[in-house]
């Protein structure tokens, strides 16, 4: 793949959108340049499809995104696809660790790795991993000689996050029912989705959280949840804690049938429908109390 040329285009690309000012001084050509250097890297080449598609959220008209940023999506995630395949190996950023295990339990993953030719003799490492969508950071890392102790380690932070897990689970004490395509209405990318219960896609989480506790949440916002969306982003508060996040309307199985609600669902929803209409009075006051 020309990256030299791709390069080129997402900076085109990212200049022409750029409402925030954030290349403002910088030449399409500088920016060509550092995206063309970070082409070799897969976890950058996903911050750049992810700032695509976050412009494209914006954007009024559908010609726009299908002309402009599908295209480039499109050859990104290839070139994405084409280095996992090439690189094969994960490494710890430039330290010779080479990642051996990997095991993602609950908001983080543990990792095993091993550089042999380490002139320490710490050949073996062992640390938490977290990414946040922006960065990723390996943190409280361990190195050593002995592969029993570090294998050890390695096994004691995955049961410690285990048992982190498990109280998470009794603590809320929700039925983990999965809710499937029976328990939906099909979903119709013509409606809008505010205020509408919707069903979570189980593959979309982690498989711990593939939970029906999980999947079902009340759409706040997002141009993803207009009808024929040109926008993917669907905001929306979970129905079983009420924190607030965001998926692709694609990730979305479809609206719950009423009778497929289980008693607990309608008593939290009920909760963050009187929260919203608190907050809407509360607004309504306030903005009468400036106008006078």
């Amino acid at each position: 793949m020309d990256t030299k040329n791709l390069a080129q285009e997402v900076a085109a690309f990212l200049h022409a959108n750029d409402d925030r000012d954030y290349y403002e001084g910088v030449t399409v050509e500088e920016t060509a340049g550092d995206i063309e250097r970070n082409l070799d890297d897969v976890s950058m080449i996903e911050d750049y499809i992810r700032d695509i598609e976050e412009i494209s959220d914006e954007f009024e008209g559908h010609e726009k995104y299908l002309s402009e940023a599908k295209p480039l999506v499109k050859r990104l995630s290839q070139l994405k696809i084409q280095l996992e395949a090439e690189q094969g190996k994960r490494m710890v950023g430039e330290t010779g660790y080479e990642i051996k295990q990997a095991i993602h339990i609950g908001d983080k993953e543990i990792v095993y790795g091993e550089n042999m030719r380490e002139k320490s003799g710490n050949f073996y490492f062992v640390s938490d991993y977290t990414y946040n969508e922006i960065l990723g950071e390996y943190s409280h890392c361990l190195v050593g000689g002995n592969y029993l102790e570090i294998m050890q380690e390695f096994i004691s932070r995955v049961n410690s996050q285990i048992e982190a897990v498990r109280a998470e689970f009794e603590k809320t004490a929700l039925p983990p029912d999965l809710f499937t395509a029976e328990h939906c209405y099909p979903h119709d990318y013509k409606q809008n989705i505010v205020g509408k219960v919707m069903v979570i896609r189980a593959e979309v989480f982690c498989k711990e959280y593939q939970r029906g506790d999980y999947q079902l949440i009340l759409v706040t916002g997002g141009n993803g949840a207009l009808p024929n969306p040109i926008g993917t982003k669907v905001y929306h508060k979970r129905l079983s804690d009420g924190k607030e996040n965001y998926i692709r309307r694609h990730e979305i199985l479809g609206e719950v049938k009423p009778e497929c609600m289980p008693d607990w669902a309608v008593k939290k929803l009920a909760v963050l429908q009187a929260e919203k209409d608190t907050a809407g009075l509360n607004k309504e006051k306030k903005d009468k109390g400036d106008a006078r």
